[in-house]
């Protein structure tokens, strides 16, 4: 299936070494912002040697002051 999946749903799925892709289904704001930066903090902590990390952003169709202060701490 083209796309990208849950590896752990697809055990067919490739991988490519150093890349990781996170979705994080809903929009960032104050509410949840702090809890995106922590669960990517988490998902690279148990992927050792990230070069890439792709944040899928398809589902935030809203984003204040806060998830932008969050994402600038991401990528910092």
């Amino acid at each position: 299936v083209d796309g990208f999946h849950d590896v752990g749903q697809h055990p067919d799925a490739h991988t490519l070494p150093g890349l990781v892709v996170y979705r994080f289904d809903a929009p960032v704001f104050f509410v949840n912002a702090e809890y995106l930066h922590l669960r990517v903090r988490h998902v690279v902590e148990q992927h050792p040697g990230v070069e890439w990390l792709v944040l899928n952003a398809e589902a935030w169709v809203y984003l204040d002051a806060t998830g932008i202060d969050a994402l600038t701490t991401i990528h910092d």
